[in-house]
């Protein structure tokens, strides 16, 4: 009879976990000048790129090919194009940062075109080798399928979980420069 067990979770309590960035999002959102944020920029982007690298040291060590998947499905494939717009969602910041870029505007269409190579790319890789070694039972997020008990599965949602935290101020910018 499942009436009977009591479940104790040692996991801290989920509005706690919640609201526990909002200090950090409240100091960020106070500043008014997009050059401030290079270097929680960079923070975010170490953060992320370790995380991934990680998540990819993973797959490549463990990777066996699955016998469940098939090249196109067309009944998920709406799911798959609504996951690959909403990757690219940075996009609203492209207009801030080119206005940041005093010196380097000339650059700009370079660099944008560069990091956008370079996260199609990324996730490309990650997609694909994410399917293969998973076929049907791909989970939207990667990282799901590494056990959080592990302590490189624990590594790599801490520096996502910081990434994610730390890309918030850019994101947030020209929401707050437009409600101004």
């Amino acid at each position: 009879n499942e009436s009977n067990y009591i479940s104790i979770s040692e996991a801290p309590d989920l509005r706690l976990l919640v609201i526990s960035p909002l200090p950090i999002f409240v100091v960020f959102a106070l500043l008014r000048n997009i050059r401030h944020l290079g270097f929680v920029s960079i923070g975010a982007d170490l953060s992320l790129l370790v995380g991934c690298a990680f998540t990819l040291i993973y797959i490549v060590i463990g990777f066996e090919l699955s016998s469940s998947w098939e090249m196109f499905n067309w009944s998920t494939f709406p799911i798959f194009f609504g996951m690959v717009t909403s990757s690219y969602e940075g996009i609203g910041t492209i207009i801030p940062i080119e206005s940041s870029m005093e010196g380097n505007r000339h650059n700009f269409t370079k660099f944008l075109h560069g990091a956008v190579l370079i996260l199609t790319c990324v996730l490309t890789i990650f997609g694909i080798l994410g399917y293969l070694q998973n076929g049907e039972n791909t989970e939207q997020m990667l990282n799901k399928h590494i056990s959080a008990s592990d302590g490189l599965g624990m590594a790599i949602n801490i520096f996502l979980c910081v990434g994610v935290i730390l890309t918030f101020p850019l994101q947030i910018y020209p929401v707050i420069e437009l409600t101004e």
